[in-house]
């Protein structure tokens, strides 16, 4: 009987299900910078990373990419939008320092190459200039 029950278990990926697999540091540094549970996260490390700005925010608000991988970003919106990566927030109130910014025109898709490259892993806030709508952008080494 112990047998079947370890073979379902493998057979349906464990009774572990702890979504995302990302190292120990960057699954605390999201929940403690943000109070997101990783598993809200998308992880787009393993399709073509495409993030939108729309009327609505930024889709996926909270994505996951590795730092070696091209990111689209999409502007929807009827205004020309700059995608926006600062430091995290700090428990010291230090001044955020912008990391990158990616200027979009309206209705264009623009393409940040090697993300990695501009900025480096951790988990980073990402905001619109005009929008002023909010993601969290977690960079996976």
């Amino acid at each position: 009987m112990l047998a079947l029950i370890l073979l379902a278990l493998v057979a349906c990926g464990g009774g572990d299900q702890t979504g995302p697999n990302l190292p120990d540091n960057i699954r605390d540094q999201l929940h403690a910078a943000t109070g997101h549970d990783p598993d809200d996260c998308i992880d787009l490390r393993a399709s073509d990373a495409v993030i939108e700005i729309n009327d609505e925010g930024f889709l996926p608000a909270c994505a996951i990419v590795a730092s070696d991988q091209n990111v689209s970003v999409v502007n929807r919106l009827e205004f020309d939008e700059a995608w926006i990566v600062a430091d995290p927030p700090t428990e010291a109130e230090i001044p955020r320092h912008t990391r990158m910014v990616f200027e979009v025109a309206t209705g264009a898709t623009g393409i940040v190459e090697t993300i990695g490259d501009h900025v480096g892993s951790g988990v980073w806030p990402c905001y619109g200039r005009e929008s002023r709508h909010q993601c969290q952008l977690v960079i996976v080494p």
